[in-house]
């Protein structure tokens, strides 16, 4: 991760403070479960289990705002935003790994998928110096 962190002081004991990141290389690993494919109702068509998926090379970016106000010597208080945003567009799901009745026995070739997921948060903190 590559990124910057700054901070701005603003009148009335308040400040702005701001993240920035950027994820130049990501890998994803993961599994897609449906628990409701249970087995050979269309003999050589059935799956059952998690289906893994894979992706490289992807990229991401996270960014962090906020506005923090220090009331008194040690409490502070502050309201902020937060993004992510992961692609991975060369990813595959790997269909062979949960073929009924014989995973890895199947002849079904990976399928091409593009993975990306974009969260957005908003936060509130409150902080207490020892």
């Amino acid at each position: 991760m590559v990124g910057l962190d700054g901070r701005v002081a603003l009148p009335g004991r308040l400040s702005l403070t701001g993240t920035l990141a950027v994820l130049p290389w990501l890998r994803l690993s993961g599994a897609d479960t449906h628990w409701l494919r249970t087995g050979p109702a269309a003999e050589g068509n059935s799956f059952y289990g998690p289906t893994p998926l894979e992706a490289s090379f992807g990229k991401g970016l996270h960014a962090e705002a906020a506005l923090r106000s220090q009331l008194g010597e040690r409490l502070a208080l502050g309201v902020g935003a937060r993004l992510w945003y992961l692609d991975a567009p060369k990813g595959q799901a790997r269909f062979d790994r949960s073929a009924y009745p014989d995973p890895g026995a199947s002849r079904v070739p990976p399928q091409a998928m593009a993975f990306q997921a974009q969260r957005a948060h908003l936060f509130l903190e409150a902080a207490w110096r020892f």
